[in-house]
């Protein structure tokens, strides 16, 4: 079993959960009995859905406003700023939306409270594939 975040490689074999990082280059093996908690983290849609929505808002209004519905539109000099601060925050809210839909983190908590290991930029789908089945192994484990 293997998932990939942005600086780090998961794996398990056997009793052993592997973590190997990329930048700063290092490894650290977890055993499966010491793991408290693997949480698959994972943020809202709405946050960066709403600042997308606000700034086409502010567009609308504006072309309604100093623009008079017309096409194309011509606004005025201190229009053209506004409108430019709105489409980029339209477009960041998007792409801060595509983001929260496709990531998650890995956070692993174990017995010894030093080693809590966050992994960054995981795959959702392949996360929560990830810590369903280490789920299962430490319930195997304790049992």
């Amino acid at each position: 079993m293997e998932c990939r975040g942005l600086n780090a490689r998961l794996s398990t074999k056997g009793g052993l959960i592997t973590i190997s990082q990329i930048f700063p280059p290092g490894k650290v093996e977890i055993p499966l009995y010491d793991v408290v908690a693997v949480e698959l983290v994972v943020s809202s849609i709405f946050p960066p859905i709403a600042v997308s929505l606000v700034g086409f808002i502010i567009l609308v209004a504006i072309w309604w406003v100093a623009g008079g519905w017309a096409w194309p539109v011509v606004l005025a000099e201190p229009y053209r700023s506004s409108s430019s601060w709105a489409v980029l925050g339209s477009v960041s809210g998007l792409a801060g939306a595509g983001y929260v839909w496709l990531f998650a983190k890995i956070k692993i908590t174990t017995l010894n409270s030093d080693t809590k290991v966050t992994i960054q930029m995981v795959p959702k789908h392949s996360g929560g594939r990830f810590v369903s089945n280490i789920r299962s192994m430490i319930r195997l484990i304790e049992e």
